[in-house]
């Protein structure tokens, strides 16, 4: 939510939203000039977001907001346009390429690692991170400059069934394990979404996914590939070093191998997201030394 508060204070929008409390996050918003309250209070509306002018004003909110919550329930009763979270990210992805990273883990990883390899290889991309991306600070990536964005890369978060919003050129597929069963009957039921999600890659488009995952290719574009750690993939990570501060690792893609990338985040599974991530950089056409860099 932070991050679409972000881009659309960039984009010269008044923005104004409420959270529960105070957070480092919030403060830092504040200080880039966006208005929050604390307190659940319709009066504490700013006044150029008041009913005079609903059509000015767009709701976005989270589906975790309470149905009692004072400040939601006046742009409801008021006729706001309101949009949870996926359905905008449904409407600013309608028209741009959309590299969409799915899963029931890793989602934030790969979406932080693949926008910076894209940002350091001069990609025009915007991303919409779920966490705190610790080099810059920041859970959005957009162009210098105000440039025109050819990608947006974004997580597609299974909660709420809110990935099947989106139509992705690309799409990855980190994991499927039990998860959010208040919302799915059972895994099956969640798989099933999953596997609907496949159906809306652009054909055009790439589908990366891990290894072994149980779930039908039925569904899955043209250009379907696998990743993994140490087994066989179309993309896989291998001759893995640790040392005190980072890990070694070679990668392996179809049509070359990265030797001795030196990566700080420690663990294997931050070494098999760095492999999803350094996949679809190859795909999109990067090349293996900025992909190292």
């Amino acid at each position: 939510m932070s991050a679409l508060a972000r881009f659309f204070n960039r984009n010269n929008c008044k923005v104004f939203g409420y959270d529960l409390v105070s957070t480092l996050l919030t403060k830092k918003l504040e200080s880039e000039k966006i208005q929050i309250t604390y307190k659940d209070d319709s009066n504490e509306i700013p006044k150029e977001f008041l009913s005079e002018n609903p059509e000015k004003t767009l709701i976005i909110y989270t589906p975790a907001i309470p149905k009692n919550n004072k400040i939601f329930n006046y742009f409801k009763e008021n006729k706001y346009r309101l949009l949870k979270r996926s359905e905008l990210l449904e409407l600013v992805t309608g028209n741009t390429d959309t590299i969409a990273i799915a899963g029931t883990h890793g989602k934030t990883t790969v979406s932080s690692i693949t926008a910076h390899i894209f940002s350091y290889s001069d990609k025009k991309i915007a991303a919409f991170v779920g966490g705190i991306s610790k080099n810059t600070n920041l859970n959005i990536f957009l162009p210098e400059n105000g440039e025109k964005v050819d990608t947006i890369i974004v997580e597609a978060d299974e909660f709420d069934r809110s990935l099947l919003r989106l139509h992705p050129h690309t799409a990855v597929i980190t994991a499927i394990d039990e998860d959010h069963l208040d919302i799915y009957a059972d895994k099956e039921d969640l798989t099933n979404t999953f596997e609907k999600f496949t159906s809306q890659i652009k054909r055009s488009g790439f589908l990366l996914i891990k290894k072994n995952l149980k779930i039908s290719g039925k569904y899955f574009p043209e250009k379907s590939f696998t990743y993994s750690i140490g087994e066989k993939a179309d993309f896989y990570a291998t001759n893995i070093r640790l040392d005190k501060e980072s890990s070694i690792f070679d990668i392996v893609t179809p049509s070359f191998t990265i030797k001795d990338i030196k990566f700080k985040m420690s663990g294997e599974l931050n070494i098999e997201n760095a492999t999803a991530a350094a996949g679809l950089a190859t795909l999109f056409g990067i090349k293996p030394d900025r992909i190292k860099k």
